[in-house]
């Protein structure tokens, strides 16, 4: 396999990882819909959220790769 098809096949898959990641913070964790107007309320949970969305990237991946886990 050319070297230019690995790079952009491992670029691919980081930006899934990526686009997996928001999607848990955008649609799973509803973070739009916090409507927390002082930074000290939005911080905090915001980077609640963040740890919760990263979970849910992991046990995406982690499914994808050892699939047959329970």
């Amino acid at each position: 396999m050319p070297m230019a098809m690995l790079v952009f096949l491992q670029m691919a898959d980081g930006r899934w990882q990526i686009e997996v990641y928001f999607k848990a913070l955008k649609i799973g964790c509803r973070a739009e819909q916090l409507r927390l107007e002082k930074r000290e309320c939005l911080e905090p949970a915001l980077a609640f959220y963040m740890i919760i969305a990263w979970c849910v990237l992991f046990l995406t991946m982690l499914g994808c790769d050892c699939p047959e886990m329970p």
